[in-house]
């Protein structure tokens, strides 16, 4: 792919789909990443349709991913401050999201937890919820209270993308940078979804290579503009188009 990976110089190399069966807990997005340095590291995704935050017994799907980024995150090849994980969806609270990510950018500001406790002080009532759900589902998973480096490790590294929801086959605005390539865009769109579904049910690897070749027999060749010119269609949160938008840096057409 030889683009940048989010907040660093770390290039996305693949991606993979469903890998449960080959050791990953969040296994419905794999995101491979490779720094300057040459470490690599992952962005490990569970996709939902919907994510609420509260720590309600029946909440099954936020006790999954919390238990799961929980795994990723001891697992002994971790690549600190260069692995995330967590999860994608199409539906979540835009303030409880908003929060999230106020938390995430206080953990990510400070190297450990020290810096990261006192800002609980002043915090929202929101706020101060959002964290104790983590600490109340992490202390679930590990079987005794989370200390408070672990928590703060677990949101440096923890992400939630949400993407706007749209008709299955309309073709989203993402893919539709002007009126007349609409008919183009759809076309790559629906064929990207093909590639999806039966991605999913094999657990495919996907490069860059890989996935031309898999784009070449279209027909059409669209005119498709470059990834600085596309952040205003695309139906992202700010968090969300901060990620994307670090990870297309350079791209301008199939």
């Amino acid at each position: 792919c030889d683009t940048a990976g989010p907040g660093s110089d770390a290039t996305v190399i693949g991606v993979r789909q469903q890998q449960s069966p080959h050791g990953q807990p969040l296994d419905d997005v794999i995101v491979d990443l490779q720094s300057a340095d040459g470490r690599h590291g992952k962005l490990s995704l569970q996709v939902k349709t919907g994510l609420k935050l509260n720590a309600n017994r029946s909440n099954d799907d936020l006790r999954a991913i919390v238990r799961d980024s929980l795994t990723t995150l001891q697992a002994p090849n971790f690549q600190t401050d260069l692995s995330r994980f967590g999860a994608a969806t199409g539906r979540i609270d835009g303030d409880d999201l908003k929060d999230l990510n106020t938390i995430i950018d206080w953990a990510n500001a400070g190297d450990d937890s020290a810096y990261f406790v006192p800002r609980f002080a002043t915090a929202s009532k929101r706020q101060t919820e959002i964290h104790q759900v983590f600490h109340t589902m992490l202390t679930e998973a590990l079987g005794a209270a989370c200390p408070p480096d672990l928590l703060h490790r677990f949101f440096r590294h923890f992400i939630v993308l949400r993407l706007d929801q749209h008709d299955k086959g309309a073709g989203p605005a993402a893919v539709r940078p002007a009126a007349e390539q609409a008919a183009a865009a759809t076309t790559i769109w629906s064929e990207l979804e093909n590639i999806a579904r039966a991605g999913a049910a094999v657990a495919q690897q996907a490069s860059r290579p890989w996935l031309l070749t898999r784009l070449r027999h279209l027909p059409l060749k669209p005119e498709l503009k470059t990834a600085d010119e596309l952040w205003g269609d695309l139906p992202l949160t700010d968090p969300a188009r901060n990620f994307a938008q670090a990870n297309s840096q350079g791209f301008t057409s199939l």
